[in-house]
């Protein structure tokens, strides 16, 4: 036993001897040290082209960063943004492919690991320390997403190559391809059968109705393949964190405001100015100067009898919102000199809930549209539109025809602006300012509340050069106090992915969600003016982010709210609609791949609504509000059935219209010119009105 084991030891001895042998034969071979030299001279020129690279990756990523010289939002995504997409993509594309060459050189020690750490250090820096802002400034965010998502997927696709080379070495090439053919098959065709399923109920409505295709109503295309519904859930982020469930660190929110302030002790109560008292030229400014301002305007203060005279002030050390909604006894008495005997509403309420179509209002507010269903019998009648058609794919344009009934053109040229009317076309431009809906329903006798995600006075993104141009968004009270709240639009950077009214997380303030707000705010004011006429418009953004899935956590306080409306009586003489500018628009990875379903759904928003029969000024009313609901229909009609209930008129231009064809098409509504984006148009072939996607 001991010499076997003496043997091997001096087996391996030998080895280990005859290697180093060889070794120190290698080492001293002419032919060996050529190798070195050789080596080294490809080492060399390796990382001279590695410093090339270097200097393109950090060149070409700081190029995607141009500033917007537009003032909003709107104008930046249209004039700006989509102008340069292409290019910026490209140049993002050519940074992420030297940045991964590096990358891979260096793991396979070709180059020195000083240049890939360079880049990867100059990157990191980039996006974390040097702003993920998204707003009229600068639009970096949008490409560091992509740069990120881009780099994984890359390194996914190298790794799946590498490993399956070592596979084909291990069990030969014929073996693995057939085997990785036969998988594709599988997955391809589990994949497509699954992904049609998941279209079955894309047409459903209300009362167990569904879009019908027919030679009766123009024809609308149906998504082939659903994907929101195929991964519905998967990018729910509120999973991994739940601002709800999780206490916000009182101590850091405070600071916030002490920093903001510019505060150097700190207050018990801040008290915030009365919105509808700011001057017009400060209401009509965009959303970034107007929390300039409003920030401004608000006072620190240490006396409770002062903080509870103001409408809403915030309780500093608890971080507490306090509203307190005075009954104005001037502003009621003023109000019913303006009354008219027509019949009106007691109450119109108008719920605006921003990029949500119709079928995510079908799948993922299921609660909340099936209350109007609920609430269908004798005395109120509900109403769904089947086929509601966006007039653009972004919130201006359409908000601007439900305010004013008028074409938007730009916010640079408002002197073009034409209304639309259903009998007679487009009329020519007129001479004296528009006068938004809210001002007419004011000027009727109706007092006018509004409370909103948005830290703004309309969701129409304006600017001051429009004066004299638009009246004013008009408010006797106004609620957008949290909007506006450092703590959760950062001035700095107001559009992250998980802060602020963009978030992809539930939006939350305080650990309560911003809705809430809303619609405590919107609860109040009903019973301050409960006897009162009055006009509720309530603007939530819960659907404004890039998964899909955070607008599902709004169905139960909508619900909530919408249940409230019926246990205090509210419907009793009253309208209320529930309404979408267009649908989820904020998911560019669907944009970039040209999924059918994206553009589809972007075109056709939601709208339902429910009023009390006895509002109806004539039988025939009633009976085309229940036959339009197939018919295609548009934010004008809704702009018109508003100045219907206030005093009977535009009746034929609004949704209770006789006049609206059966076969109505893009071709007989307004259509967006010029500068609007024009998604939607109708098919050339004369055997039936398709609406189709228009590639962009």
């Amino acid at each position: 036993m001991y010499r076997g084991f003496f043997q091997k030891k001096n087996q391996i001895n030998q080895i280990q001897y005859d290697e180093e042998s060889q070794a120190l034969f290698i080492d001293k071979s002419p032919s060996s040290q050529n190798l070195e030299l050789k080596k080294n001279l490809v080492m060399s020129r390796c990382n001279q082209f590695a410093s090339v690279l270097s200097v393109a990756c950090i060149y070409l990523y700081l190029q995607i960063f141009e500033i917007c010289p537009y003032q909003t939002d709107a104008e930046c995504s249209q004039l700006f943004l989509k102008a340069k997409l292409t290019r910026l993509i490209i140049m993002s594309i050519i940074s992420n492919i030297c940045q991964i060459i590096i990358n891979m050189l260096a793991a396979r020690d070709k180059i020195s690991i000083f240049w890939s750490r360079l880049v990867n250090a100059f990157v990191v820096f980039q996006q974390i320390f040097n702003g993920h802002v998204f707003s009229t400034q600068n639009y970096q965010l949008i490409f560091q997403v992509f740069h990120t998502i881009f780099l994984l997927i890359t390194f996914v696709i190298v790794k799946s190559i590498l490993v399956f080379f070592r596979l084909c070495e291990r069990w030969g090439y014929i073996k693995i391809i057939i085997t990785f053919l036969i998988t594709v098959l599988v997955l391809k065709v589990f994949i497509t059968q699954t992904l049609k399923k998941s279209c079955t109920n894309w047409n459903n409505g209300l009362f167990e109705t569904e879009i019908i295709q027919d030679d009766q109503y123009c024809y609308i295309v149906e998504p082939e393949y659903c994907v929101f519904d195929y991964l519905d859930g998967y990018f729910d982020a509120t999973k991994l964190f739940d601002c709800t469930l999780h206490g916000c660190d009182s101590n850091l929110n405070i600071q916030t405001w002490m920093k903001v302030l510019k505060l150097s002790d700190q207050p018990k109560y801040l008290i915030f100015p009365d919105i509808t008292k700011l001057s017009q030229q400060i209401r009509m400014m965009t959303y970034s100067e107007f929390q300039y301002q409003f920030l401004k305007h608000t006072m620190p203060s240490n006396n409770s009898n002062q903080a509870m005279q103001s409408e809403v002030y915030l309780d500093l050390s608890n971080l507490v919102y306090n509203i307190n909604i005075k009954y104005n006894q001037t502003l009621v008495e003023k109000k019913k000199l303006l009354q008219k005997a027509e019949k009106s509403p007691k109450n119109i309420i108008s719920i605006w809930v921003d990029a949500v179509s119709r079928a995510r209002f079908m799948k993922k507010l299921k609660q909340s549209v099936k209350w109007f269903e609920q609430n269908h019998n004798e005395k109120y009648k509900a109403f769904q539109s089947l086929r509601y058609l966006g007039v653009d794919d972004h919130t201006t344009p359409v908000y601007f025809a439900y305010m004013f009934g008028e074409v938007f053109r730009s916010s640079t040229n408002y002197s073009t602006h034409e209304k639309w009317s259903m009998t007679g076309g487009y009329e020519p431009p007129k001479e004296e300012p528009l006068i938004n809906i809210q001002q007419q329903l004011s000027n009727s006798g109706y007092i006018i509340g509004r409370a909103g995600q948005q830290c703004g006075t309309s969701a129409a993104e304006l600017d001051p050069s429009l004066i004299g141009v638009l009246n004013e968004p008009y408010a006797d009270h106004e609620f957008i106090v949290p909007s506006c709240d450092p703590n959760f639009r950062n001035p700095e950077s107001p559009y992250g992915f998980f802060k602020g009214p963009y978030s992809i997380i539930r939006k939350c303030l305080y650990n309560k969600e911003v809705n809430n707000y809303v619609f405590d705010y919107a609860k109040q004011f009903l019973n301050t003016y409960s006897d009162e006429k009055k006009y509720l418009e309530l603007y939530i953004l819960d659907g404004h982010e890039g998964t899909g899935d955070a607008i599902g956590y709004l169905d139960d306080p909508l619900f909530d709210f919408l249940q409230w409306l019926t246990v205090n009586n509210i419907l009793e003489d009253s309208v209320i609609m529930l309404q979408s500018d267009h649908g989820l628009h904020m998911q560019g990875q669907y944009y970039v791949m040209g999924l059918e379903q994206f553009f589809i759904e972007i075109s056709l928003p939601g709208f339902f609504a429910i009023m009390d029969k006895s509002l109806f000024r004539e039988e025939q009313h009633q009976i085309n509000y229940q036959e339009n609901q197939q018919k295609l229909l548009t934010v004008f009609e809704v702009h018109y059935f508003v100045k219907y209930l206030l005093d009977g008129s535009e009746s034929e231009n609004s949704i209770i219209s006789s006049s609206i064809k059966d076969k109505r098409n893009c071709s007989d509504t307004p259509k967006p010119i010029e500068q609007l984006l024009k998604i939607v148009e109708r098919l050339s072939k004369p055997c039936n009105n398709e609406i189709i996607i228009q590639d962009e």
